[in-house]
């Protein structure tokens, strides 16, 4: 059975709410799509019934904080769970070259030095490159670099039991990726309105999409 549970779908400012991040499982394997910005990644996943001891495989679509910082208390807490002996493997975190650069540089400067020397030998950060496909838990997944124009985004393609689902991220929708959207089964793209409510959105509209402008196109 394949499915997607989400963890979180607020945007950065939302402070009640989490931010925008899932799981997708096949086959009781976890699959996660970005980490929100806090420790309350944690406690979504055993909300869930997702135990940290069976999430493998992360992907990270851009370094904004809401999407990047729930990494690291992930790690931290995977530190803890090798020591105990509760955490088997290795844990694949798949990115752009920019977000493996921030990885690969915060968590020697957020974690204490014998949690960072764990996480050396226990994490492959792998760069993901335009159009590159990688076959993750069984499911082929192509990573895209979105093309927006206020970060280095990416996105992915990928194919579930014979289903198509597309992920955006959450910058607005360049009219690049619309041929990638045709007869697809499910598309992931946090938006931030409607189109009626663009002019009362602010600033915000103008960097991230509205519902329109993915559906319509």
């Amino acid at each position: 059975m394949t499915k997607i549970i989400m963890l979180g779908t607020a945007d950065a400012s939302a402070g009640k709410s989490y931010n925008t991040c899932f799981v997708i499982e096949n086959e009781n394997n976890y699959f996660l799509v970005d980490t929100g910005c806090s420790n309350r990644v944690l406690d979504n996943l055993k909300y869930a019934n997702i135990e940290l001891n069976k999430i493998h495989n992360v992907f990270i679509s851009h370094k904004h904080m809401d999407h990047l910082l729930g990494l690291f208390w992930i790690l931290r807490q995977i530190t803890i769970l090798i020591r105990k002996k509760e955490y088997n493997g290795k844990l694949n975190i798949y990115c752009n070259e920019e977000v493996s650069n921030i990885i690969m540089t915060l968590y020697k400067m957020l974690l204490r030095k014998s949690q960072a020397d764990i996480i050396d030998n226990f994490i492959n950060v792998i760069t993901v490159k335009d159009n590159e496909t990688k076959v993750i838990d069984g499911i082929k997944y192509t990573f895209f670099d979105t093309k927006t124009k206020e970060v280095n985004l990416f996105g992915f393609e990928a194919i579930i039991k014979n289903k198509k689902l597309v992920f955006l991220g959450d910058e607005k929708c360049n009219p690049i990726n619309y041929g990638r959207l045709y007869n697809v089964d499910c598309v992931m793209h946090e938006v931030l309105c409607l189109e009626k409510d663009k002019k009362q959105s602010g600033i915000g509209a103008s960097v991230h999409s509205s519902v329109e402008d993915v559906v319509n196109n």
